[in-house]
C-alpha cells in the first residue's frame, strides 16, 4: 500500500517528474533554494486516479515554465509564442505522465485508472498530504507537484 507523508511518496514524486521534465520537456530539475519563496504556480491541473490507492495528482506551474515546456515539447524555435490551447494540450500531457510514472514507481505491478487531466481555475482546494516543489531550469521557473492518496 501507498505510504503517505514526505518519505518514499516524495523520493518516487521527484524521481518521476525529473524523468519525465528532462527526457520529454528538456526541462533540466535542479533542487529548490529552501531559503526563497517559490512563485505561485498560475496554471494548475488535476489527475484523479483509481487503484489501490486512489487518490488525486496536481500539477502547478508558473507562466515561465508553462511556456517554457510546451515550447520545447512542441519543438518551437526560441522565442515562438505557444497559443493558450497548445499550452494547455501539452500541460494535460505532461501532468499526465508524471502521475503514471509516479504511480508506476509507487505500485509497481498494480493496475490504476487515471482520468482525463483537468485545468483547475486555481489552486487546489485541498493541501495533500505529499508535497514536492521542484525548481526548473528555466529563469527561475517553478514546478510544484503534488500527490494526495486520501481521496478515494
Amino acid at each position: 500500500m501507498l505510504e503517505t507523508g514526505p518519505g518514499p511518496v516524495q523520493t518516487c514524486l521527484c524521481e518521476a517528474a525529473r524523468q519525465v521534465l528532462e527526457t520529454m520537456f528538456f526541462v533540466t530539475v535542479e533542487e529548490p533554494d529552501p531559503s526563497a519563496p517559490p512563485p505561485e504556480p498560475c496554471w494548475w491541473f488535476e489527475v484523479d486516479f483509481r487503484g489501490d490507492p486512489s487518490g488525486c495528482f496536481y500539477l502547478g506551474l508558473s507562466e515561465e515554465a508553462a511556456a517554457t515546456a510546451a515550447a520545447n515539447f512542441l519543438g518551437a524555435e526560441p522565442g515562438a509564442a505557444i497559443g493558450r490551447e497548445d499550452t494547455v494540450n501539452v500541460l494535460r500531457e505532461m501532468a499526465n505522465m508524471i502521475c503514471g510514472a509516479t504511480l508506476s514507481r509507487l505500485e509497481n505491478g498494480r493496475s490504476f485508472e487515471l482520468s482525463s487531466p483537468r485545468l483547475l481555475e486555481g489552486a487546489p482546494l485541498r493541501q495533500p498530504d505529499a508535497a514536492c516543489i521542484l525548481t526548473l531550469d528555466c529563469g527561475g521557473a517553478e514546478a510544484r507537484l503534488w500527490l494526495d492518496s486520501d481521496r478515494r
